[in-house]
């Protein structure tokens, strides 16, 4: 708006990035299993780890895939068959 008026600003122009800023706390949702395994000492817990990766999946894949009333349908069913393995 100020260039139309045949104004000019004064000092250096600067661009500014852009990026994806993570803190050092935060961890990827992929790595979680492992890094709560390892901060409370239960690596030795293999079956308990593939449990909690697996219901991980499980959450992960419901939250990707669009609604709708036929194929939530079938969804249910087979999470249902997924917690019975658990």
């Amino acid at each position: 708006m100020a260039a139309e008026n045949g104004h000019r600003g004064s000092g250096i122009a600067a661009i500014m990035g852009i990026g994806k800023a993570v803190p050092a706390h935060v961890f990827p949702q992929k790595s979680f299993p492992d890094y709560y395994f390892d901060i409370s000492n239960s690596n030795h817990m293999v079956d308990l780890k593939a449990k909690f990766t697996k219901i991980w999946w499980i959450s992960k894949d419901r939250k990707d895939l669009p609604p709708r009333c036929r194929y939530d349908f079938y969804r249910i069913r087979l999470y249902i068959v997924f917690y019975r393995d658990l």
